[in-house]
């Protein structure tokens, strides 16, 4: 078929009388003879069994002498329990191998837009043919979508109805779909039907010859003409057991479940299944249309064995009648025949018959260096009966191929019922390459049918030119899918390919990709200068990256173009250098002749506005003959004659007649414009006046002159072509686009020009490909051709005529003992505990840090009336010194803080507490976004460094006040998810910075004056000297202190959650490990309804995870989507909603690490964090506010409720959804936090194996998969609003982690015992070095330093020296927080984490902690005092 279609656009004359020719030379065609020439096979699609799945794959299963020959799979329900080693038993047959195919309940029925319930009702005999025969069809680079309307014929060989067999129940299961779906001839039928192909359209049945039989009446319908391509091919699935038992009744099966084609001990065929198709054309055509040959049948025949020895019984004569006869058609001497795929079944009778045959014809008179080789494809994969002949003729198309014949499987003695010597024939025991020989090799394909219908088919080997070097770019690659994961796995399949080729015939790859392939909605395209760069822009993009030079769109869903307007503006700078660009040369010269005949000379020696029009006539040609049609053009100055031209206003002579100001030979008249124009100056016609339209290069045009944004976009299109607007068009379109809220795309085609056009030129089309244009291609490659490239990725999921979605039944949820869940939730409890009698004075310097100071003037005025100094520190875009007590900072920059420590000079020293209030919102009023709870949580972090990184005899202590973020199991309505965020981070503090002592105080709301007085109360008790508690909540007049607590689950009764059938359950971040065990879980419990969404989509990974589910027969959607978008989230759920199944439940389990100690945290790393727990948290939460759900649960951590080290912008953003869960309680919302603890096979500790290995090492024990989503539905039964899931040891973690040892959190856990167990053992090395004389204290505290050292970094002691530092040794901030809790632990005192970094080594860390150790036992304080040891530094 020629490439050279009909687009429907208005043709010149010279186009119009091309297009008469060809008609009427189409019409002479069906009165011509008949062509008896030679038919070309094009394109091959095969699924046959041993995973091959395609022809290169079916090579190497067969080169390798591979057996594809199985047990019955479990899943063939209908061939369990009919096998018996005694063929007369009856209903049993001796099958009990045969050669299966995967997957043969599974059809990617989305793709061919086939319902559920059509699908469920398709023989998968019928369902095969459709994916294979697109996979050939892409082979051969036939767009399927280019063969709409012609004459290309489908004809399939097909024998078996086994569908319709196993299908349960009478006639009340006949329904609309039955006929249709189970009857042979609809296999061709809807294959014509969904293509819209109107050639013949027939279903061969003459058993087992069917396919090759197709073969021969498919090459008859391309020589009478009736058709001009042709689909041939077989199928045959064995689902029933009917046939099998007919055919072990017959004593055909071979008892030993083994094919030896030839051999001495054959004893019988060995059933098997498979697809294979083949694309055919007439020779003559594919040569003229350039499409790669395969091979060539030179001659096909069929005939009947007549009245041989019984109606299944091979006649010798018949076959050899049938040989000579394909010999003659194709005027080919026997002797030059190299290879014959033999029928070969394996049985005693049948097998020796062909061999005779064959000898008569092939055999007789050959040399013996010449014999004829002969081969069975059967042993390998079993008799796929309907489809054996086209399985054989895929393996002769491979021989020739190959030019080499493989190894005969099983031959190992051959069969004594055939004379072997002097026959001619020789069996293959190797892989045996064919000898050189001058002439084309040839192979004959032979195929048998019990019915006594034969047919034979003759191959000759295809001579293409050798492949040429690789060529130079740049290249373009267009690739595209249904939906995004398969297009994924496209690019990932191209990635591979091209390595595997090692980038030959690159360009010929990307012509295929463009022009031998339908373009779906999904689209990526790809511009590269080297085949180095092209494939890494394919790994990026099956990774789901971007990178320049990739380019990601989507075509309309309703399959029509996207509007073009080609734009035509005054460029002054045409020069005849561009005019003469080789990319426009075919389209160039016709204009310039006709400039030359009304004008008289050359285009530069007539006008200078000339090179202009022709450069912008050329222009529209060229991307006309890509395939981009305008929808509209508009003009302005001397642009408006070129779209005048195209509009067909005016014609080409009046055009230049006006712009050299020539009369016109009669008035202009008035035409209709054939795509909407638009011109510059209003009511002007192009052409008409030759003065008033030149203006001087200075005065350019008037802005009345140039047509709007506005105007332009009123056209409603989307895609521009500048095609010489001197850049004029870009600013106000964009801008105008900007207001409307639309998406526009410019391109400049002026730049198209130099070295670089080429490139450019690419770009442009890739950009309008992934904008929805399909482009010819191959015109855009017009020196390419179709070569071997991979096709498309399905999409399969479960269809059968049980209806069932799943293979394999739900398991029921395993009950729980109750023990099980002792100790493995986590709440925390608000316990009133009073004041400490004696309240300290409050004198001295005290900075207030406030997001919305005019909130804290109450508390400001209080602390000056206690006695204090206060310094306020409030918001703003840079530092600024209001006063001596007012200064404005930059809360994002430390270095503003810490500028206000240092400009309060020595009265710093007097500095007794920092406190940092939020903001407190207002959530009836104020839209939350991740800018709230970003904003605190960075200022507070920029605050820490401030103080951490300034120097002090004693440190302040730092106070985080916030207003009612917590808790306290008091009803309220409001929550502060800023308060709570900071609160989180604050825990965090307490780890990293114990020198700041830092204080999490929560007040309610009562009026202010009440608050105020109880704040008051709590900073005297916590300025005095038994001030301990680091967390209070101040509630009407009672003080609460918060406490860790740990149980066991609430009700042994309730039972666990299990998800309902009947809705969909969203998972964010369900791409990852844990979002996709979670999802397996789900479906494992019923759920038949996923929606999975995660930033990459469907990765390669993550495509093996679902696979088994969607196997399971859940319905599992993908979404590439960011939570954090609010407007991508919104179209997610939008699709969810438009689907029959509502949404019932989300997980959100979206998440990133970016781990860093406070001094190493910058605003970047907690936005990373924030963007999608946060913003993405918010999203769902507003957007499904009028969603009936039944359960929103939030995957919070327990670096919320117990704080880790490293984890500050973790531990806030977790807070905040642990706040949120609570303000969707508040509202009569579902919403439930699950702070969780280390999972021990995915997950971020999962990860990071030093991170988990860590965590366990601290008490933070891996919980398995099971056991937390067990967990998991106990708690969603039960409904708390936040707990804590994981196998915590408190006491370990605290000894590990001293810092917090002490805090309110987990101080009542503690105990007499555990007290002195904290006193004595982690201080033997103190009282060690107390005990010895200080000159000897340096080398056993380096020795032990140098150990722990090693213990924390992994790295082995004896590579460890004095004089190492912590940066060489690779310590990150997180190891240094470890490796100072350590150091608390055994000696009492700590360092703090500036001691560790700018080159500090081992040996001055231990003469640091020396200092402090003499410095502590000279002050009575470490070992004495257990808490304070543990927060205080000295």
């Amino acid at each position: 078929m020629s490439r050279k279609d009909s687009t429907g656009v208005a043709l010149t004359p010279l186009q119009q009388a091309l297009l008469t020719i060809e008609k009427l030379q189409q019409k002479l065609e069906p009165a011509a003879p008949p062509d008896e020439g030679d038919i070309a096979i094009i394109g091959m699609g095969c699924r046959f069994p041993g995973g091959a799945s395609n022809p290169e794959r079916f090579h190497e299963l067969v080169w390798h002498a591979g057996d594809a020959v199985t047990d019955v799979p479990a899943d063939r329900r209908a061939l369990q329990g009919i096998h018996d080693p005694e063929p007369s038993t009856p209903g049993k047959t001796i099958l009990r191998r045969a050669g299966f195919v995967d997957g043969v309940d599974r059809f990617d029925a989305e793709f061919f837009r086939i319902s559920r319930r059509e699908a469920e009702g398709m023989d998968p005999q019928q369902r095969f043919f459709l994916e294979v025969g697109w996979e050939a069809l892409e082979d051969a680079g036939l767009s399927p979508q280019r063969l709409k309307g012609t004459r290309t014929g489908v004809f399939v060989g097909v024998h078996a109805r086994d569908y319709a067999l196993i299908s349960e129940g009478g006639l009340e299961k006949v329904g609309a779909h039955y006929s249709t779906g189970v009857d042979a001839s609809y296999i061709a039928g809807r294959l014509s039907y969904l293509l819209g192909l109107e050639g013949p359209c027939l279903a061969v049945d003459t058993a087992c010859s069917s396919s090759l039989v197709a073969v021969h009446l498919a090459c008859q319908s391309l020589r009478l003409g009736e058709s001009t391509v042709a689909i041939a091919g077989g199928v045959k699935l064995l689902l029933a057991p009917h046939l099998s038992v007919f055919l072990s009744k017959a004593g055909a099966l071979s008892p030993s479940q083994t094919c030896r084609a030839f051999d001495r001990d054959a004893d019988g065929m060995v059933q098997g299944e498979g697809c294979g198709v083949v694309i055919l054309k007439r020779k003559r055509e594919a040569l003229r249309d350039g499409d790669r040959i395969l091979a060539t049948i030179r001659a096909s025949a069929t005939n009947h064995d007549g009245a041989s020895g019984g109606l299944t019984v091979p006649n010798v004569r018949a076959q050899e009648s049938l040989y000579r006869l394909v010999l003659q058609r194709a005027g080919v001497a026997p002797e030059d025949v190299d290879y014959l795929e033999a029928h070969g079944t394996g049985t005693r009778l049948g097998d020796p018959i062909e061999l005779e045959g064959v000898a008569r014809v092939y055999g007789r008179g050959r040399e013996p260096e010449r014999p004829l080789w002969m081969g069975s494809v059967k042993p390998n994969i079993g008799h796929t009966e309907a489809a054996a002949g086209i399985a054989g003729l895929i393996k002769a198309v491979l021989v020739l191929q190959h030019r080499a014949v493989p190894p005969a499987l099983h031959f190992e003695h051959p069969t004594t019922e055939f004379p072997w010597v002097g026959s001619g024939i020789v069996v293959a025991r190797k892989t045996t390459p064919f000898p050189a020989r001058p002439r084309p090799y040839r192979a004959a394909v032979s195929s048998f049918g019990m019915s006594g219908v034969n047919a034979h088919v003759l191959l000759e080997e295809h001579r293409e030119r050798s492949p040429a070097p690789r060529e130079e770019g740049p290249y373009l690659l267009p690739l595209s899918a249904r939906n995004e994961s398969a297009l994924r796995e496209l690019a990932g399949a191209w990635s591979s390919h091209l390595v595997k080729t090692d980038g030959a015939q690159l360009r010929d790859a990307c012509f295929t990709a463009g022009a031998g392939r339908a373009h779906h909605d999904e689209r990526l395209a790809l511009v590269a200068p080297t085949y180095e760069a092209l494939l890494t822009l394919l790994r990026r993009a099956s990774d789901g990256l971007d990178a320049k030079g990739l380019f990601k769109g989507r075509a309309r869903r309703s399959g029509g173009a996207p509007g073009v307007v080609f734009f035509m503006g005054p460029d002054f700078c045409v020069t005849q250098q561009r005019v003469g660009l080789p990319l426009l040369a075919p389209y160039v010269e016709p204009i310039a002749e006709a400039f030359r005949q009304v004008v008289g000379s050359s285009v530069f020696e007539t006008d200078r506005f000339a090179p202009l029009l022709i450069w912008q006539l050329a222009q529209v040609e060229l991307w006309r003959s890509l395939g981009v049609e305008p929808s509209a053009v508009a003009g302005f100055g001397q642009g408006r004659l070129a779209a005048g031209v195209v509009a067909g206003v005016i014609t080409l002579e009046e055009a230049i007649r006006g712009l050299h100001g020539f009369p016109q030979p009669e008035p202009v008249p008035v035409r209709p414009a054939k795509v909407p124009i638009l011109m510059g100056a209003p009511g002007a016609r192009p052409g008409q006046d030759s003065g008033e339209d030149r203006v001087s290069d200075e005065d350019r045009f008037s802005g009345e002159d140039r047509v709007s944004g506005e105007r332009l976009l009123s056209t409603g299109a989307s895609l521009f072509l500048d095609m010489g607007g001197d850049s004029l068009l870009l600013r106000p379109l964009t801008t105008e686009a900007e207001r409307q809220g639309r998406d526009v795309l410019v391109l400049n085609a002026a730049h198209v020009e130099g070295d670089d056009a080429r490139r450019v030129l690419l770009t442009h089309a890739a950009k309008l490909y992934c904008a929805g244009v399909l482009l010819r291609f191959e015109n855009l490659l017009p020196e390419g051709r179709t070569v071997s490239a991979p096709t498309y990725p399905w999409r399969r999921e479960r269809y059968w005529w049980d209806g069932e979605r799943e293979s394999v039944k739900a398991p029921p949820v395993v009950a729980q003992e109750a023990a099980t869940w002792d100790g493995l939730f986590h709440e925390v409890a608000w316990m009133t505990r009073a004041l400490e009698p004696g309240q300290a004075r409050l004198d001295g310097l005290w900075l207030v840090v406030a997001e919305a100071p005019d909130a804290t003037v109450a508390l400001r005025d209080a602390l000056s009336a206690a006695g204090g100094d206060v310094v306020l520190a409030r918001p703003g875009s840079s530092y600024e010194r209001v006063s001596a007590r007012d200064h404005v900072l930059d809360f994002t920059r430390a270095a503003d803080f810490s500028r206000l420590l240092e400009e309060l000079g020595a009265s710093r020293e007097g500095l007794r507490g920092v406190l940092f209030l939020p903001r407190t919102e207002a959530l009836d009023t104020l839209e939350i976004s991740s800018a709230g709870v970003l904003d605190a949580s960075v200022a507070v972090a920029a605050l820490v460094k401030a103080l951490a990184r300034a120097t002090w005899s004693r440190a302040p202590r730092l106070y985080l006040v916030t207003r009612d973020a917590q808790s306290t199991g008091e009803d309220s309505k409001t929550v502060s998810l800023v308060g709570a965020s900071v609160w989180g981070l604050g825990r965090v503090i307490a780890y990293e910075h114990p020198e700041l002592r830092c204080t999490r105080i929560d007040v309610g709301l009562e009026p202010g004056e009440a608050s105020t007085r109880g704040l008051m109360e709590e900073l005297r008790s916590a300025a005095s000297p038994g001030g301990e508690e680091d967390e209070v909540a101040l509630r009407k007049g009672l003080r609460l202190v918060s406490m860790h607590t740990q149980g066991r689950r609430t009700s042994a009764s309730t039972e666990p959650f299990r998800p309902r059938s009947d809705r969909t359950y969203l998972i964010t971040g369900g791409l990852g490990g844990l979002g996709l065990r979670l999802a397996s879980w789900l479906v494992g419990q019923g759920a038949r309804y996923l929606t999975l969404c995660g930033r990459k989509g469907e990765t390669l990974e993550a495509h093996r995870a679902l696979t088994p589910l969607r196997e399971q027969g859940a319905r599992v959607e993908v979404f590439r989507v960011d939570v954090s978008d609010s407007e991508a989230v919104a179209d997610m759920l939008r699709d969810i909603r438009s689907g029959s199944v509502p949404l019932g439940g989300l997980f959100h389990c979206a998440g990133v690490l970016a781990d860093k100690s406070l001094l190493d945290l910058e605003p970047e790393h907690f936005e990373r964090v924030m963007e999608p727990k946060v913003a993405g948290a918010w999203n769902l939460h507003t957007l499904t506010q009028g969603d009936a759900l039944e359960h929103f649960v939030l995957f919070s951590s327990t670096a919320s409720l117990f704080g880790a080290r490293g984890q500050g912008n973790y531990a806030a953003a977790n807070a905040f959804l642990d706040a949120l869960a609570r303000l969707r309680r508040s509202r009569g919302l579902p919403g439930v936090s699950l702070q969780w603890g280390s999972w021990s096979e995915v997950g971020m500790a999962a990860a990071d194996e030093r991170r988990g290995a860590r965590l366990a090492e601290h008490g933070m024990t891996p919980l398995s998969v099971e056991e937390a989503l067990s967990a998991m539905a106990v708690t969603l039964a039960e409904n708390p609003v936040v707990r804590g899931i994981a196998r915590f040891d408190v006491e370990r973690w605290t000894d590990r982690h001293p810092s917090v040892a002490g805090s309110s959190l987990f101080r009542a856990r503690g105990s007499s015992a555990a007290d002195a167990a904290m006193d004595t053992a982690p201080r033997k090395l103190r009282e060690v070095l107390l005990a010895m004389d200080p000159p000897a204290r340096s080398s056993v505290l380096e020795t032990r330093l140098r150990e722990m050292v090693s213990e924390v970094s992994r790295l082995e002691l004896e590579r460890l020296a004095a004089t190492d530092s912590f940066d060489a040794l690779g310590f990150d901030s997180i190891m240094v927080m470890e490796l100072r809790d350590q150091l608390q632990g055994e000696l009492g005192v700590g360092l703090s984490l500036k001691s560790f970094v700018d080159g500090r080594s081992i040996g001055q860390v231990a003469a640091e902690l020396l200092e402090k150790l003499a410095a502590s036992s000279v002050m009575g304080t470490g070992a004495s005092a257990r808490t304070d040891s543990k927060r205080v530094l000295i």
